[in-house]
């Protein structure tokens, strides 16, 4: 089972007069369990795992790339 949500939000620079700039920003957080039953010989161990998580990145500078943009309306 894995359950995930996510959250933005975007600054408008009209205030300074670029009404078409964006800066947009968003973070995620995901929930995953996982179980199963290992079985050995006359015994089995039940296996679980729970794991929380605010990014899925691969490399540090993945965060820039996939959270945070920057965008310029025509």
């Amino acid at each position: 089972m894995q359950v995930g949500a996510r959250v933005g939000g975007e600054v408008h620079f009209g205030f300074i007069g670029i009404p078409q700039l964006v800066l947009d920003a968003s973070v995620g957080l995901f929930l995953a369990s996982r179980t199963g039953k290992n079985t050995t010989g006359p015994g089995s161990v039940k296996v679980s795992n729970l794991t929380i998580d605010a990014q899925n990145v691969s490399q540090p500078w993945d965060i820039f790339r996939t959270n945070i943009a920057v965008r310029y309306y025509f």
